[in-house]
């Protein structure tokens, strides 16, 4: 699973891939640009080497900001997941179609208002949020 998330306004764009890699990164990056084609987006994302491969192929209007490694305090990521894993700690799932379903209803469900409050740093608000037109969290 790919995403993105507008901290300043909760917008979200996310999509599933078979695996995390280089490939799928370039394609999720691809779409990304066409869904917001008159922003220059930067996008927070940790250093995974399907993040940082030289094959990435990163859209002009997108710039790629990696997360110091060791530092999950300042990756607004980290904060979605654990609220996403909360949400699945005590449930058992038959198969991985369901553990699917259950994620896309929770993730469908979080409302701008949780996304912004689960993403917006101070740090992203002054230093970033002046500076580009759109700001976006990696998930």
């Amino acid at each position: 699973m790919y995403g993105a998330i507008e901290p300043l306004i909760g917008e979200s764009f996310f999509m599933e891939y078979s695996v995390l890699d280089s490939v799928c990164f370039s394609d999720f990056l691809s779409k990304f640009s066409r869904e917001n084609p008159k922003s220059m987006n930067l996008i927070f994302l940790d250093g995974s080497g399907g993040h940082t491969a030289k094959a990435v192929k990163i859209p002009a209007n997108i710039i790629l900001h990696v997360i110091p490694p060791c530092c999950p305090e300042l990756n607004p990521e980290e904060r979605i997941w654990e609220a996403l894993k909360s949400e699945t700690s005590d449930e058992i799932f038959k198969d991985l179609d369901s553990l699917r379903a259950f994620l896309y209803d929770k993730i469908n469900n979080l409302t701008k208002q949780v996304l912004k409050s689960l993403s917006f740093y101070p740090y992203i608000r002054q230093y970033f949020i002046p500076k580009f037109q759109s700001c976006w969290i990696g998930v």
